[in-house]
């Protein structure tokens, strides 16, 4: 792939929406870990280590350093800049907010997503994560990864980024629990009059659908997030479990106790009923991400609209307190 950062231009991109990284010095960088201080050290990622930093503006960013100015890399950098380009900033998608480039350094800078990510906010919570997410949080979190998907998979910019792993990691979670997808250095960059030819192929829409349906199954039973990291076999064996448990209506030995029965029922089945579609043994069987986004819209919208739905919803509002600061390292984010 042939990239040029120097002359690398975002001009392409004629919506307004698009994320714009800006060029940071390596002096402003410094200046916001502490000069990379081991107290800002974040996690060990494929690319590098990440810090956790303090912008002058007080903007607070995961500042990934790469470890070596390798070919990996060098190429993963790339990727990563050049994809930015392609992100709305409504998307679901992690943006990049910028990068430094120098003979001995290479950095990119992302907003810090400070409730983690969906594995660390699984079952298994450190203790200074006492509660669990709650239903509409588990609904909005599902819609955010549905969208996430979908602007990747169907990008209509002149360069799409197909995900090479959607798990519970990539799905990182903002502010008031916004689910956003990340994992750049693990796309594959494919401009438009590739895709076009067919190198975004059907097959592989469907198999990231059964990734997206792992994800939901996790949602709403809660279980470890070791276990949806299983062969398709085994998730497929897990889904018979559940459509056992169904048909036999025990719904609640289904849905993660720890919501403690504050969940709708009616939206519950039909969220299973989802999720168990999208894990089908049989691809053609596998719900379109539209009408994924769409079930999930309506009910959130189903809920505003109706007051007495609303029932033990609020637990995890805006002023919960669901991570330490500063960070904490090994915090299962897909770096």
């Amino acid at each position: 792939m042939v990239f040029n950062l120097r002359t690398f231009s975002f001009s392409e991109s004629s919506e307004d929406d698009r994320a714009h990284p800006r060029s940071f010095s390596l002096k402003e960088l410094r200046a916001a870990t502490q000069n990379f201080s081991r107290h800002n050290f974040f996690a060990e990622g494929g690319f590098g280590a990440v810090y956790w930093g303090r912008l002058a503006d007080g903007s607070l960013m995961a500042v990934k350093r790469a470890t070596a100015l390798d070919q990996e890399r060098e190429e993963a950098f790339k990727r990563e800049v050049q994809a930015a380009s392609s992100v709305r900033t409504r998307s679901n998608v992690l943006r990049l907010s910028g990068f430094c480039r120098t003979k001995k350094e290479l950095i990119l800078v992302y907003p810090l997503m400070i409730h983690y990510s969906l594995a660390h906010c699984g079952r298994e919570r450190p203790d200074w994560s006492p509660r669990p997410l709650d239903w509409t949080t588990r609904k909005r979190i599902a819609l955010g990864a549905a969208r996430g998907l979908m602007h990747q998979l169907h990008n209509q910019s002149n360069v799409r980024t197909t995900p090479l792993r959607f798990c519970l990691s990539s799905m990182l979670l903002a502010f008031r629990f916004k689910a956003e997808m990340g994992g750049f250095y693990r796309v594959d960059i494919v401009h438009e009059s590739k895709s076009e030819k067919g190198i975004i192929e059907w097959r592989t829409l469907k198999d990231d659908v059964f990734a997206f349906g792992k994800t939901l199954l996790h949602l709403i039973c809660g279980r470890k997030s070791t276990e949806f990291g299983l062969l398709a076999d085994e998730i497929i064996s897990l889904g018979k479990w559940i459509s056992q448990m169904m048909n036999e209506n025990k719904l609640e030995r289904v849905i993660d106790p720890s919501l403690w029965g504050h969940y709708v029922e009616e939206e519950a089945k039909q969220l299973v009923q989802l999720a168990l579609l999208c894990v089908d043994t049989n691809p053609s069987v596998r719900r379109d991400l539209s009408r994924v986004i769409r079930m999930l819209g309506n009910q959130l919208l189903r809920q505003e609209q109706d007051p007495s739905s609303r029932h033990s919803q609020s637990r995890n509002s805006d002023s919960t307190t669901y991570y330490s600061f500063p960070p904490s390292p090994s915090s299962g984010i897909a770096l």
